[in-house]
């Protein structure tokens, strides 16, 4: 991490924050896909098929799992955000 902290430590601190200061997590969330966006999980799935599932896919995966964790509801990834 740029921040010189472990993915999941950083994920966290950027929800906490988030959370404390009462902001939108923007690309997370959709009204109409719940538990999870399908569009969502087939771009993972193609980018796996294709060999690009790294970090970045880890970091935000991070995120989504910690706004769960830290803000009690399901926000998942949104394909359009």
């Amino acid at each position: 991490m740029a921040s010189g902290k472990p993915a999941a430590e950083w994920a966290r601190v950027m929800v906490g924050e988030a959370l404390a200061a009462k902001r939108r997590f923007p690309g997370f969330g959709h009204p109409d896909y719940y538990p999870d966006d399908p569009r969502t999980m087939r771009l993972f799935e193609i980018g796996r098929a294709a060999g690009v599932s790294g970090r970045y896919i880890e970091m935000v995966k991070l995120l989504e799992a910690e706004i769960e964790k830290q803000g009690g509801r399901r926000l998942p990834l949104n394909a359009t955000g």
